[in-house]
């Protein structure tokens, strides 16, 4: 049995990760493809080291594009390299335009696909990761749902088959490695050991495409009451600049730094007061940590974040990011949501039961 992961944005590395260790240690030949869609260093490449993922077999370089061009060089990337491997099932990550060229192109293969956080809906469709979402899962076979939500939805949807409920493998990768992110030691982490902070990201195409929300943002971050360390996206200082927004940042308490290696991402996470992102991931690993959210965004698929108090959806509005701080309230229950921490051992069990079938 042959796997072929498709990978290529920040969310995708974590997520393949505990797969990979599962299928080695099952010694189940598992390649890996990267599209290329985050193309900067710190996005890409170093996650690859710090995670173990062995090289990618290809990289199609797809680069920042126009999305339907970006999917278009992926499928036809995907399938030149499925014409070579001819892989018994690919797996692919999340909602991005690199799963969902990904997807088309298994489809099109008739290449049976798994789809890793399948089941999650934001019900708008001018959000662009929706129409993905829609896409992959009409097209998928194992729907591997990281929560009870997702698989209800699915079956509201009207699937049958191949619907199964695996917890969230990035739950994996925490759970496995808390002694590794508490005792973490890099010349960042002893600088802020011991000290007050919030820890901030933001990059969604409607906050850094509005100036309005963005300068909205901006204005929060400033007011809060301790510092804050600011992760900058790529997208989100091209648009600082763009909107001549970058210089209000220039303030003590803002400590802007570039995309952070994984293990620092999630130590800061774990040992911030809040998080403030319009990040699914960041939301859900906060979440992880025990740590109190507020989303800059109107909505997110994570409904189970909001109804258990842990995060707050704020929207891209000053006075209600700053009021959510300081109103917020951890909760006293930390329900049970993403599974046991062991989805990565789910999903390939899953994987192999479907090749049994169909052998």
């Amino acid at each position: 049995m042959k796997l072929l992961s498709v990978i290529g944005a920040r969310p995708h590395f974590m997520k393949v990760a505990p797969i990979l260790q599962e299928t080695s240690r099952q010694n189940i030949d598992h390649e890996v493809v990267h599209t290329g869609q985050h193309y900067d260093h710190n996005l890409s490449e170093n996650y690859l080291e710090e995670l173990c993922i062995p090289s990618p077999i290809k990289n199609l370089n797809v680069g920042s594009i126009r999305p339907a061009l970006q999917i278009a060089k992926i499928i036809e990337g995907i399938d030149q390299v499925i014409e070579k491997t001819r892989p018994d099932f690919i797996l692919v990550y999340g909602d991005t335009n690199s799963t969902a060229g990904a997807a088309i192109a298994a489809a099109k293969n008739f290449i049976p696909l798994v789809h890793v956080e399948a089941g999650l809906r934001e019900h708008r469709k001018e959000i662009p990761e929706e129409i993905n979402k829609l896409l992959i899962d009409s097209v998928s076979d194992i729907f591997c749902c990281p929560t009870k939500t997702a698989v209800a939805q699915l079956e509201q949807e009207g699937k049958k088959d191949g619907i199964v409920f695996t917890g969230d493998v990035v739950f994996d990768l925490i759970k496995n490695n808390e002694e590794k992110i508490e005792k973490l030691e890099t010349p960042f982490v002893r600088k802020w050991r011991g000290k007050e902070f919030f820890f901030a990201t933001f990059h969604r195409d409607i906050n850094t495409t509005v100036i309005r929300r963005l300068r909205e943002i901006v204005d929060a971050l400033i007011a809060l009451p301790y510092d804050v360390i600011v992760a900058l996206h790529p997208r989100t200082k091209v648009a600082l600049e763009k909107f001549k927004l970058i210089h209000k940042l220039d303030t003590p308490q803002i400590h802007i730094t570039p995309s952070m290696p994984f293990w620092e991402t999630q130590w800061l996470i774990s040992n911030a007061r809040l998080t403030l992102t319009d990040s699914g991931g960041i939301s859900k690993e906060s979440y992880f940590h025990k740590t109190g959210c507020l989303l800059l965004d109107d909505q997110i698929e994570w409904i189970e974040l909001v109804e258990s108090g842990w995060l707050k959806i704020c929207g891209a509005d000053a006075n209600s990011i700053v009021n959510g701080v300081l109103r917020y309230q951890e909760p006293e229950i930390k329900p049970d949501i993403f599974g046991k921490g062991n989805a990565a051992a789910i999903i390939v069990e899953q994987i192999k039961l479907y090749y049994a079938r169909q052998s």
